[in-house]
């Protein structure tokens, strides 16, 4: 089976593509290799990850419609896996048309091509910052008091109205899919376990937000990888025009003090933390109901680990 997968270099993309590929499957990845973190990094992920296997990764933009068009038309996939996006709840006000551009233009872009060349599914990352702080605890797919609390996860929610909105009459297989909060090697350095470890390991200060009480869902990404294909696999035994959202997430969440805790007991350094006023782009909690996830897929092949 040919899958085009975008966010290619990026941490669940790079992971993903490598899997799929070493399956048996023929892969092209798509990467703008953006600066928001570093593309080193990037660059690392394609030689450690794609390369090996063959993965040729193509630096286009998935605005510009017309070299997005030219890639389906010249591979012709049948599965897509859209996870490039612009990432994080940080980014300042002002430039919160980066998000407009890359997951609301890039995503409609996408869908387009999918229905354009006859992609039979298309798999789109969504996220767990679309729940904001109104929904209950552990978060169902069907929750309809959905209130997020950052541009970021505003947009993701945009991308689940628009692929229903557009899907239209199409044969196309669409699935939004939650992660919650995806952690592991290569991981991408803005998240707070990485930026712990750093602290721990190099003496340099901590800010944390808030008094560590906010929790996260911490997700491996292994196991989402695993969770990811088998949801590829499952999508096979649905009708053609469905369009559903699952939760990727282990529903067990950690705060950012036991993350602290950890660290320093692995590590047996202790962070040098400096107390910041909290943020209200932080929702207080996330924590996952995956019983969707384990209806759809064999739930003894997928064991969600925590950071634990």
């Amino acid at each position: 089976m040919r899958y085009l997968i975008t966010g290619a270099a990026g941490f669940i993309g790079a992971h993903l593509s490598r899997q799929i590929s070493a399956s048996g499957h023929e892969v092209v990845g798509i990467d703008s290799l953006s600066n928001y973190y570093s593309r080193e990094l990037k660059a690392l992920r394609i030689n450690e990850f794609l390369s090996p296997f063959n993965i040729e990764n193509f630096e286009i933009n998935i605005t510009d419609l017309t070299q997005l068009e030219r890639i389906f038309n010249n591979f012709m996939p049948e599965t897509v896996v859209h996870l490039g996006a612009q990432a994080g709840v940080r980014l300042p006000l002002n430039e919160s048309n980066i998000y407009m551009d890359s997951n609301i233009t890039g995503f409609n872009n996408v869908l387009l091509c999918s229905m354009k060349f006859g992609v039979h599914k298309l798999l789109y990352a969504s996220s767990s910052s679309v729940y904001g702080n109104n929904s209950n605890i552990p978060y169902v797919e069907h929750e309809n008091k959905l209130q997020p609390t950052s541009i970021y996860g505003a947009t993701k929610l945009v991308n689940e109205i628009m692929a229903k909105a557009l899907l239209g009459k199409s044969k196309l297989k669409l699935r939004g899919m939650r992660f919650f909060t995806v952690y592991g090697s290569f991981g991408r350095p803005d998240m707070s376990y990485f930026r712990l470890l750093n602290s721990a390991l190099n003496g340099s200060v901590f800010n944390l937000f808030g008094d560590g009480s906010i929790e996260r869902d911490f997700t491996y990404i292994d196991d989402v990888v695993k969770g990811v294909v088998a949801l590829i696999d499952q999508l096979d035994h649905e009708s053609e025009g469905i369009s559903d959202i699952v939760n990727l997430g282990g529903g067990k969440p950690s705060s950012m003090l036991e993350l602290i805790n950890i660290i320093e007991k692995i590590t047996g350094n202790r962070i040098n933390v400096q107390i910041k006023p909290s943020s209200e782009l932080d929702v207080k909690s996330t924590c996952a109901n995956f019983n969707l996830l384990e209806k759809l897929t064999n739930p003894n092949m997928i064991l969600l680990r925590n950071f634990e």
